[in-house]
């Protein structure tokens, strides 16, 4: 069964965190998530794409070449998200004049 576009973005944000965080603990402090809710995530994006984004040690996690340009990806569609947010949230502002 295919994500929502609503789910996928929810799983680009958590993949961004845990890019920025470097770990999914981090991502799931930021986004008040546990750490194993964080890493199913990641592994349902992985398995529905069919590839690694993130390279896994008890130690350390990186980025793939294909999570490098999903993360770039994902931080582009979620800005879009927000300017587009803002955009109608900044046209429906009431505005000044006479009363």
């Amino acid at each position: 069964m295919q994500a929502s576009g609503a789910d996928r973005a929810r799983e680009m944000e958590v993949f961004a965190a845990v890019a920025a965080g470097g770990s999914f603990s981090a991502a799931g402090r930021r986004l008040g998530l546990t750490p194993s809710a964080v890493s199913r995530t990641v592994d349902r994006i992985e398995a529905r794409l069919g590839v690694r984004l993130m390279l896994r040690t008890t130690r350390a996690l990186a980025l793939t070449a294909e999570g490098q340009a999903y993360l770039a990806a994902a931080r582009r569609i979620l800005a879009d998200l927000d300017d587009a947010e803002q955009g109608v949230a900044d046209q429906g502002a009431p505005r000044g004049g006479c009363g």
